[in-house]
């Protein structure tokens, strides 16, 4: 078993990701968005957040549209400028949306009112068998998810390709574990909430 600094990992994980071609990740995200679908239970009613795909990221959209569909409440994250702390606010696909500075695509603040997700929907580049999640490095999620553990219960699902699954991902006591992580292979359950 090759032990991986987050660089590393970051980089090779990356790598893996974005060779995979277009029509297969599309291909992929649908059989993502089944195994989600069939698996994981969502309360009726609930707040639940994804995002928009980045750097060849799995898309979660075909899920959030049979979610809206099904009366679900769809969320954005929104990063302000200068804070570290998310924001979630409500989407649809004609949610007016923004490039942030990292180029992430997010919703336009004054256009759509902030909402608590029950369920977030974590984009990631590796994950192991233990819930361990490796993002982009920047902790916007680590420190939101943990500010929004001392207000309220919510469940964090990843959604990756099965190439994202590593042996063992770095962890330090800051990373927040995900609960749950469905690729297009199978649904890992790491703790019940």
């Amino acid at each position: 078993m090759t032990r991986h600094t987050k660089e590393s990992l970051r980089e090779l994980a990356y790598a893996r990701r974005i060779a995979l071609p277009a029509e297969e990740r599309a291909q992929k995200a649908l059989a993502i968005r089944d195994n989600f679908l069939k698996s994981v239970y969502l309360p009726r009613g609930a707040g639940i957040s994804a995002y928009i795909p980045f750097n060849a990221e799995v898309d979660p959209l075909p899920i959030l549209d049979v979610l809206i569909e099904r009366g679900y409440t769809a969320l954005m994250p929104y990063t302000a400028p200068n804070q570290t702390l998310i924001t979630f606010r409500v989407w649809t696909r004609s949610t007016p949306l923004q490039r942030t500075i990292h180029g992430i695509m997010e919703p336009v603040p004054d256009e759509t009112p902030p909402h608590i997700p029950d369920v977030i929907i974590m984009p990631l580049l590796a994950f192991d068998g233990k819930g361990h999640r490796l993002g982009y490095g920047a902790g916007y999620f680590d420190q939101t998810l943990a500010y929004l553990k001392t207000k309220t219960k919510f469940r964090t699902i990843g959604v990756a390709f099965q190439i994202q699954y590593y042996d063992r991902v770095p962890v330090e006591t800051h990373d927040y574990p995900l609960d749950m992580c469905v690729t297009e292979e199978r649904v890992y359950t790491f703790r019940e909430n």
